[in-house]
């Protein structure tokens, strides 16, 4: 039976992992996501049976997630995804305790697919609390940012460096984090909301 037949009966993509080629199913089903966004024509979600990875879809079909097509991320603590987000030309992965961007995602078209040299770490020791923890925000005359808060205080990025825009704020006064003696995690659940019309930030 041809390649060109086989493709037609059953959708395969072709990747190459350390010289060694593997033909998987193509039109995989989706994860269970909490939080995704549309990055270089993919859509890039996290997945709740596994909290410390992110799959993606094949170009143009964001209904069909690949086996292989999952970015693991491996830290010192034990760590989840919490918040998927395209700013700029990359694309940001929050964790808990650490910040990713990713700059590509490997595909079958691909060399060598390599789902480790796509990503690298933005931030190391915080990073976005809770899924609804970060919005995109344009500031006047710049660029469109994203906003975020962690268990330090509330920061922002393009991406390619972070600023903290709480530094004049008793941040363990202000906020219940999980160090204060009651030991329960509220500000995983708070939500930042960007307002266009004051220029401003409200949690």
């Amino acid at each position: 039976v041809s390649q060109s037949r086989y493709r037609q009966q059953f959708p395969v993509s072709v990747v190459s992992i350390g010289g060694v080629t593997s033909v998987i199913g193509s039109h995989g089903p989706p994860p269970t996501a909490t939080t995704g966004d549309i990055f270089d024509d993919q859509l890039v979600t996290n997945d709740v049976s596994d909290k410390s990875i992110i799959r993606y879809t094949i170009p143009g079909q964001v209904e069909y997630f690949p086996y292989l097509y999952f970015i693991p991320f491996e830290t010192k603590h034990t760590d989840e995804v919490t918040n998927i987000a395209r700013v700029g030309n990359v694309n940001l992965v929050g964790l808990k305790n650490n910040i990713y961007r990713i700059n590509y995602l490997p595909r079958d078209t691909d060399s060598e697919f390599d789902p480790g040299r796509a990503y690298e770490p933005l931030a190391e020791g915080f990073g976005i609390v809770g899924t609804h923890a970060a919005c995109n925000v344009t500031v006047p005359g710049g660029d469109v940012v994203r906003a975020f808060t962690s268990y330090s205080g509330v920061h922002v990025t393009n991406g390619f460096r972070i600023e903290t825009w709480t530094d004049d704020i008793d941040w363990e006064a202000t906020v219940s984090t999980p160090a204060n003696a009651s030991g329960t995690d509220y500000l995983k659940n708070c939500i930042l909301v960007d307002y266009p019309v004051c220029y401003r930030d409200w949690e």
